[in-house]
């Protein structure tokens, strides 16, 4: 569910209530922020995403790939609509361009447009290598893209990713610019560096009635991976 930024909770709370209702046979929901970060289902998994926002680059990148599927429109409540796609499953490779410890393999890597987004992108392509942890626990990531080119001459761009679940085998199709004094250039490069935090819903337990509510605690900010790798144009 590609959530609304403004209201990233309901989102969380719909995906919840599926899957609490959810048989064997029925997908696993995950809500997502519609910004800089756009989740692709696991092989196997049903390929499906329901917008409740304006898509973000890097959804709109996900919805104008080859074999993107436009569902169905709902018109709820407000003159607000609500879009179902359905995607292509995540492509893992066997020979990934770079690993970031136990969480993350990079696919590709590339600078392009998007439509309906000015100027020029760098668009990066990860698989998610472990799930969320068990219990009311959930990894969230960041990822610090830096830009340079001559010494003093840099520019970082965040891209935030914290779905209410993480899958392994989950695609994660990230959107940062590539600023517009480099764009056009040539002879800069890019870096990331990626940090995780563990956030731990506060799920107070009354007899046998468990209260879901929007407290989170964060714990365990790490960096990720403990190592460099390199690879061509990107660092």
């Amino acid at each position: 569910i590609a959530s609304d930024p403004a209201d990233p909770y309901m989102g969380q709370y719909w995906s919840l209530r599926e899957n609490n209702l959810a048989t064997g046979t029925a997908p696993v929901w995950a809500s997502a922020v519609a910004g800089e970060c756009a989740l692709l289902p696991a092989p196997g998994a049903a390929g499906l995403i329901l917008t409740t926002a304006a898509p973000g680059p890097a959804l709109a990148s996900v919805l104008r790939a080859r074999g993107t599927q436009l569902l169905r429109s709902f018109t709820v409540a407000r003159g607000a609509s609500f879009v179902l796609y359905q995607v292509q499953p995540n492509g893992r490779s066997s020979a990934p361009l770079a690993r970031a410890g136990d969480d993350f393999q990079l696919e590709s890597a590339a600078i392009g447009t998007i439509a309906g987004a000015p100027g020029r992108w760098l668009i990066t392509h990860w698989t998610a290598l472990a799930s969320t942890p068990a219990g009311p626990a959930v990894y969230q990531y960041q990822f610090h893209f830096q830009f340079a080119s001559t010494p003093g001459m840099a520019d970082q761009q965040v891209a935030t990713c914290e779905p209410s679940a993480w899958q392994a085998g989950d695609g994660v199709v990230l959107a940062v610019p590539v600023p517009a004094h480099m764009a056009s250039g040539q002879g800069w490069r890019a870096s990331v560096a990626i940090a995780r935090d563990t956030h731990t819903w506060y799920r107070p337990q009354l007899g046998t009635l468990e209260i879901e509510t929007a407290k989170e605690l964060t714990v365990d900010y790490i960096e990720v991976p403990p190592g460099t790798w390199r690879i061509p144009g990107l660092v």
